[in-house]
């Protein structure tokens, strides 16, 4: 069955008509292809690559797992791809880039994440791709949070919230919390307490104008409003 479908991995197009074939198989199938692709290596990259190109998600999700699995010979090109003149292709060659783990595509990430004119989603994504790269990208995430003085900044800004390295948390609080167009709900604030406090205060300290006035932020004509006393009390609401 392999043999039957490789031999169609002629072009982009003949990628993309695999692809399309492939969708409604079942997960056994797909994860055997993909490994047979993956011995492919750059041979298929740049047809997989304009995959990104088509309309239909199923295809674009594919594309990157055969490309996440091929590893490597895909981290340059897909490099070249956060240029690309659709913001589709740039979302898919993100997030790819986040799932091989390649730390070269540390510095390409935060140029994307602090660029003030990409999409907001685009920079959101290159955060969720520098945490997926783990440790290595962690110090040099944290100065690219402190530069950021754009209002389109909030979307990264609020991903990074919920990164898995506690100092990466706690840096985009403090800089979320002084931007004057940053609006928390009640499930960030929880979700950013809840993580970051092991053991929860039971007395007072905590009180509802701590938490009006490190998290309230004005949305419209309306203020996120606390009335909790206490850490403890906000957090099992």
């Amino acid at each position: 069955m392999s043999t039957k479908y490789i031999d169609k991995l002629d072009d982009s197009e003949s990628i993309i008509n695999l692809i399309s074939e492939l969708k409604d198989k079942d997960s056994k199938e797909i994860n055997h292809l993909a490994a047979v692709i993956s011995k492919l290596g750059d041979k298929v990259v740049e047809p997989l690559i304009d995959a990104f190109k088509d309309e239909d998600k199923d295809v674009r999700y594919l594309a990157a797992r055969f490309l996440e699995e091929i590893g490597s010979y895909a981290v340059e090109p897909l490099i070249a791809e956060l240029s690309n003149i659709q913001s589709t292709v740039r979302v898919c060659a993100v997030e790819t880039l986040g799932k091989i783990g390649d730390p070269k595509a540390i510095h390409p990430l935060i140029n994307t994440l602090k660029d003030k004119k990409e999409d907001a989603l685009v920079r959101e994504y290159s955060v969720y791709a520098l945490e997926r790269i783990g440790k290595p990208a962690v110090k040099t995430l944290i100065t690219a949070l402190k530069e950021l003085d754009d209002p389109n900044a909030l979307a990264p800004l609020k991903a990074a919230l919920f990164y898995n390295q506690k100092d990466v948390r706690q840096t985009a609080t403090e800089i979320a919390s002084d931007l004057q167009d940053c609006y928390f709900t009640y499930k960030d604030v929880k979700s950013i307490l809840k993580r970051d406090h092991k053991k929860v205060p039971q007395s007072k300290e905590i009180t509802s104008e701590y938490l009006r006035d490190k998290y309230s932020r004005k949305k419209g004509d309306k203020y996120l409003k606390f009335t909790q006393t206490t850490l403890k009390e906000f957090i099992d609401e």
